[in-house]
This record gives C-alpha cells, sequence and structure tokens, in this order.
C-alpha cells in the first residue's frame, strides 16, 4: 500500500511540474475518483482516462495536449490513454533523464514513434528542426496529424513512415541509413530507439554506420524479448560513444539488466 501510495505522489507532482499547479490538482481529482480502476488494474490508466487537454512548457515551446480528442481519433483497440504518455515523456522523463542539459538539436529520427509525443519532445524540448517518426502500426495516423496540427508542426517536423525498421530494406521494412539518404540528411543530431525489441537488427544485424554520422541516442531496451544489450554496447563503443544505462526506476544499473540507455559521443552530455 505504501508503494501505491509513494507512485501516486510521485506521478501527481510529476504532472504538476511539467503541465503546472492546476493541472497537478486536477490529476490529483482524477486519481481520487478512479480508486476503484486504479485497484483493480494496478495502473493509472483509470485515472489518465478522465484528463482533458494540457499543455507542457518546454525550452522550445508549449505542448498542447488535447488527450480526449487524441483519444478519440486512435483506432487502436485496448491502448493506453493519450495522457499516459504525458506522464511517461514529460513528467518522469524517461527519455531525457540520463542527459544533462543538451544543446539545440536540428535533426531528430523517432524509431517507434507510435502517436508522436517523443516527436514533439524533439520539436519543443530539444529545438528540432527536422523530425521523422517511424512506426508501422495502424490506428495513429490520425492522432500524429491531430496532434501535429495542434502544435503547428512545420512540414519538415511532420515527416512519418508507416514501415518497421530493421537491418535491409523490403516492402515493409527499411533500415536507418536509407531514411537519411532518402531525406538528404548528413548529421543526425538525435536518435531515440523503442522498437519492442527490434533493436538487435538496428544496431548488430545492420552494419549500423548511420552511427557514424550519429552524436547522441536513448535506446529502451528489451531483456525479456531478448535484447543483446551488451554487444550494442560493444558496437555504441567502437563507433565513439560512451554510454550510461538505467532501468525502469532511472537507477544505474548494468547494460545487462537495463532498461534504457543513454549514449553520446561527448560525455559531458551524459549525468
Amino acid at each position: 500500500m505504501k508503494s501505491i501510495a509513494q507512485k501516486l505522489v510521485r506521478e501527481i507532482s510529476g504532472v504538476a511540474r511539467v503541465c503546472g499547479p492546476l493541472t497537478g490538482l486536477k490529476y490529483l481529482a482524477a486519481c481520487l475518483t478512479a480508486i476503484p480502476g486504479i485497484a483493480r488494474t494496478k495502473t493509472l490508466q483509470p485515472a489518465d482516462e478522465r484528463m482533458g487537454t494540457v499543455s507542457v512548457t518546454c525550452k522550445h515551446g508549449t505542448v498542447a495536449y488535447p488527450s480526449k480528442e487524441l483519444d478519440a481519433a486512435n483506432t487502436l483497440q485496448g491502448d493506453s490513454p493519450a495522457f499516459s504518455a504525458i506522464r511517461e515523456i514529460f513528467a518522469r522523463d524517461v527519455y531525457g533523464h540520463g542527459f544533462t542539459t543538451l544543446p539545440k538539436i536540428k535533426t531528430m529520427l523517432d524509431l517507434g514513434a507510435n502517436r508522436g509525443v517523443v516527436t514533439l519532445y524533439g520539436v519543443k524540448s530539444l529545438g528540432a528542426e527536422w523530425v521523422c517518426g517511424i512506426d508501422p502500426t495502424d490506428g495513429y495516423d490520425k492522432v500524429f496529424a491531430h496532434l501535429a496540427d495542434a502544435n503547428d508542426l512545420a512540414e519538415g517536423q511532420r515527416h512519418r513512415i508507416k514501415k518497421f525498421v530493421g537491418s535491409a530494406g523490403g516492402e515493409e521494412t527499411l533500415t536507418v541509413g536509407m531514411v537519411l539518404k532518402d531525406h538528404g540528411i548528413a548529421k543526425l543530431d538525435f536518435l531515440k530507439c523503442d522498437i519492442e525489441g527490434g533493436e538487435n537488427a538496428v544496431f548488430l544485424e545492420d552494419p549500423a554506420e548511420f552511427l557514424n554520422v550519429t552524436d547522441r541516442l536513448v535506446m529502451e531496451l528489451h531483456p525479456a524479448m531478448g535484447s543483446r544489450s551488451e554487444e550494442i554496447g560493444a558496437r555504441l563503443s567502437a563507433a565513439g560513444f560512451s554510454f550510461k544505462s538505467y532501468d525502469a526506476d532511472k537507477r544505474p544499473c548494468d547494460l545487462a539488466r537495463a532498461d534504457y540507455l543513454f549514449a553520446s559521443k561527448n560525455p559531458g552530455e551524459l549525468r
């Protein structure tokens, strides 16, 4: 019971920090209203479902996030509520906590783009001018379009490819190198990768020449799905990266059991 209470405090505090105290209070009210559902599911999704439009103030702009409209546009059955992504990506900062303050970036690739919330993170938090999201999932097209319109994303920040990313090109698959070549990207400032175990193909089976032109990356590892994490770390080291690894609770840990890997060619950027 204590751990559940501690999690609630952390999550509500995180929402208040990134969305403002009023939204924090609204999320507190949503959690109190949803206590039966939270107890039944052992998740905060019943509270997330109750959240409406919120905003997140970032270094390079404000994220407008119409949660209920995004949920209405999502055609995937059983998907998590849109607001859950605000908690994960902005409040818990799962893709940024391993870095110190990063410089403004120009180019970003979002592998496993989902709704496109990390694309927004790249634009509004990191200042990206060109972003390409890759995700094979049907159901997110209208969600991302709605999100892009709500945030006035420029044409170069709206690139979206509905394919798998892997070690070779095909009818339903492409490689990172192919994306960079097709878009004329000679230097990649930031790469985010969360492709549910597909990281082995991208970083180990592919020659991964894209690492030569990539400055920094964050990767979600999937030990239960067979992530060859230590081999990926060795490949990154050979390409000139320093890296640090963390578990799901953001605690430093051995790479073999890590859930997140943060890497940069400038070691000073790593926390």
